[in-house]
């Protein structure tokens, strides 16, 4: 039969008591009392430390009691369709909790520099009526011809050497065309064209000569074929020694500007003899003499 529990000595031989809770020994232990008699009653003392955690432990349990019920109270109370309770009355848009203000940027504000594009209104055009005016851009200007190729009175001179032959008996670019139809010149034969002045790049001033036989009709033909299409005859007279016809013409004052800027050519018909000198006959011409000047009125020009 087991001892009942109690106080006992230690039966490690140790001089203490120690407690046997009526089936093994526990680990508590105290000195023998005063009166040196063991005791088998009463129950081991209660550590102040073991009372202590008791009690902490009971107010965790509480904490967590209240923590569990007020989530299990939020879990209730929430509905996110909107059909749960909610004590409070407000809305749940406004009984929301006021969210964080953002932390302010460190970094600076850089403004965009790319301006927004306008926007332009679309407007329907009305309906041309009777009361609208229509208007009529004005017609561009016709823009002057432009300047021609001369060939003959004017030309430059690449193009007069193009289409006339150079005379090898005379000065370079002094006579041209050569022919045996014409009068011979001293002991050289006959040529076309001499007496050629190029002037700034240009012929302006040569004499023509007429084949033989060739009056006055036919020599004034022969120089207005020098002179392009719109020449005009401005006036004629005659002289001592010469019949004067002035010319003019748009397109050479065009082309020519100004070395001749009225456009002007004087046609001097006359004929020369080694016994009378130059003189002038309607019925024998021998040579046109083709100047670019101008005058407005016989009155004013020089003689021949």
């Amino acid at each position: 039969m087991s001892s009942p529990a109690g106080w006992y000595p230690d039966p490690s031989g140790h001089p203490a008591l120690r407690y046997w809770d009526g089936s093994q020994w526990t680990e508590h232990s105290q000195p023998f009392p005063s009166n040196g008699t063991p005791t088998a009653t009463g129950g081991p003392p209660r550590s102040k430390h073991k009372g202590l955690k008791i009690a902490g432990l009971g107010c965790l349990g509480l904490v967590a009691l209240f923590m569990i019920v007020g989530v299990i109270g939020a879990a209730l109370s929430y509905s996110p369709t909107g059909t749960g309770s909610n004590s409070s009355g407000l809305d749940p848009v406004s009984a929301a909790a006021p969210s964080a203000s953002p932390r302010p940027s460190t970094s600076p504000s850089v403004a965009s520099t790319t301006p927004s594009p306008s926007v332009t209104p679309l407007i329907s055009p009305s309906p041309v009526g009777p009361s609208t005016p229509i208007l009529v851009p004005p017609s561009t200007p016709e823009a002057p011809p432009s300047t021609v190729t001369l060939t003959a009175f004017g030309a430059l001179d690449a193009d007069w050497e193009a289409h006339h032959r150079a005379d090898p008996d005379f000065l370079p670019g002094s006579a041209y065309d050569v022919s045996p139809d014409l009068p011979p010149i001293g002991q050289y034969a006959g040529a076309r064209y001499t007496q050629v002045e190029h002037i700034g790049g240009r012929v302006l001033v040569y004499d023509m000569t007429e084949y033989p036989g060739a009056d006055s009709q036919e020599a004034t033909v022969a120089a207005l074929k020098e002179l392009p299409g719109d020449a005009k005859l401005v006036w004629s007279q005659q002289k001592d020694t010469c019949m004067q016809l002035q010319y003019q013409s748009e397109t050479l004052a065009r082309t020519l500007g100004p070395l001749d800027p009225d456009g002007g050519v004087l046609v001097e018909l006359t004929t020369f003899d080694n016994a009378r000198g130059y003189f002038y006959s309607p019925s024998s011409v021998g040579k046109a003499i083709l100047s670019g000047l101008f005058d407005a009125t016989a009155d004013t020009s020089g003689g021949c």
